[in-house]
């Protein structure tokens, strides 16, 4: 008797056995894509994050010396992130500010984040 053309067809373990070769292979290619997908998130918001410091530095250093001076800090709460800046007078050297902007957020995993520019604005 051929085992290729028995009329009964596959029986029910050989059906079980197939699915469980078939999920064996499949489910790896699951968890990677949701890693993908969590990578992703993570990238997109660190992105974010640095276009919002970036935006908030060209602002500081657009302004005139003695407005940066005299401008007020206020953090400020943009998407989900945290805005905050400051300053110190005179460092590195004299007639310079240095510039410090950071943006904090926080992930789905309520895992804190943050990201630091720097820059020095002369006089």
């Amino acid at each position: 008797m051929n085992p290729l053309r028995d009329p009964r067809g596959f029986t029910l373990v050989e059906i079980f056995v197939a699915l469980l070769i078939f999920f064996l292979g499949i489910v790896p290619f699951l968890n990677l894509q949701l890693f993908t997908v969590g990578s992703n998130s993570a990238a997109n918001q660190l992105t974010a994050a640095t276009n919002l410091a970036e935006s908030k530095m060209e602002e500081l250093l657009g302004m005139p010396y003695n407005d940066l001076l005299s401008a007020e800090i206020i953090p400020q709460a943009i998407d989900g992130f945290q805005v905050n800046w400051s300053r110190n007078q005179n460092t590195p050297i004299n007639d310079t500010t240095t510039i410090t902007v950071t943006v904090s957020w926080t992930d789905k995993d309520d895992i804190p984040h943050s990201i630091s520019f720097t820059c020095i604005k002369a006089k």
